[in-house]
């Protein structure tokens, strides 16, 4: 059983050197290979994999000795030039393995394994108006960063009893919050994780229902409210919900939203009747008690349709601040 897991990462010829290889193997062999210092002492022997071949190679070591041979393994791959990962990238392979959609795991592996740099790295060897151009053209992928960073809120609002905590609930597929048809049920704000998108580009975003808005709330309710509006000011996407069986506030028209790209509109409640039709765009129509999961995936249409499509490279969404920095540099030169 290995006691030590190496991971090399560079040009082929130099990696063979540190291995005292004379090549590569061919692709599906794992050699048993004696690994020997400057001296031609024998430090270990281990299975040698190559996980990636190109300019920048990768490859898997396992050692089989105990903590001597992995310090004079150390000082071996020291001695001939070579660098230690950061332990940001031990954090962003923690990342990784934590994440909670296809897309913030690709993209983690992706800095986890040097995509980050390896990318730098290609733009660095360009013209400088061609890297200019292409740098400008990465860092207009920054908002993915923000995204999988911190996974933002999409905040269902609107006035009381119109529907949120039925919404809610459909999109969930499973029963959540409390619904019932008297005002001011909801009072604390509730979030779940949702992944929104399909297949590796899915990202996580976080689901928040909140307490109906009416000017006649005090107390609990009045503080409710207030939580609201807090959690409106600090929403990624807005969905109001309004009821169309009941004439109700339309909320930018009493200044609570804008109705911006950020924002869309639910007419709810169709099945029970349609009392009237409020101005602007409507995203979604229908009854989230009888066709919620319908609605939730229109919704979700919606979007993804206002946020974009993430790079097919993952490296290119900048995960690493020094790297990002280093872009911004050059997009400005």
């Amino acid at each position: 059983m290995a006691l030590s897991i190496w991971e090399l990462k560079g040009a082929e010829v130099e990696i063979a050197a540190a291995l005292g290889c004379e090549g590569f193997p061919s692709e599906g062999d794992f050699p048993l290979i004696k690994i020997r210092d400057a001296n031609g002492d024998e430090i270990d022997q281990g299975v040698f994999w190559v996980r990636e071949r190109g300019a920048i190679a990768r490859v898997e070591l396992h050692l089989h000795g105990g903590k001597g041979v992995k310090q004079a393994f150390a000082n071996h791959l020291k001695a001939q030039g070579w660098k230690s990962s950061s332990l940001h990238c031990t954090a962003s392979y923690k990342r990784f393995l934590k994440a909670a959609s296809p897309l913030a795991a690709r993209a983690w592996y992706a800095l986890a394994s040097g995509g980050s740099f390896v990318l730098r790295e290609a733009l660095q060897a360009m013209p400088p108006s061609q890297r200019k151009k292409e740098a400008r053209r990465i860092l207009s992928y920054s908002y993915w960063a923000q995204i999988l960073e911190c996974p933002p809120a999409v905040v269902l609002a609107g006035p009381p009893n119109a529907g949120k905590s039925t919404l809610f609930n459909a999109w969930l597929g499973r029963r959540r919050v409390v619904v019932s048809p008297h005002p001011g049920t909801t009072r604390d704000c509730v979030e779940a994780s949702i992944v929104l998108g399909k297949g590796d580009d899915a990202f996580e975003v976080r689901l928040v229902d909140t307490a109906g808005i009416w000017d006649e709330a005090v107390g609990d309710d009045s503080r409710a409210i207030g939580q609201s509006r807090q959690a409106l000011r600090e929403a990624w996407r807005i969905v109001w919900v309004l009821d169309a069986s009941v004439m109700s506030r339309v909320p930018w028209e009493e200044g609570e939203g804008g109705q911006g790209e950020r924002e869309f509109l639910v007419l709810n409640k169709c099945d029970i009747g349609s009392a009237w039709s409020p101005p602007g765009v409507v995203a979604c129509r229908g009854s989230a008690l009888t066709n919620g999961a319908a609605m939730a995936e229109e919704l979700e249409r919606c979007l993804l349709n206002s946020v974009g499509v993430p790079p097919a490279n993952p490296a290119k969404i900048l995960l690493e601040t020094s790297v990002r920095e280093t872009l911004q540099a050059w997009a400005s030169d």
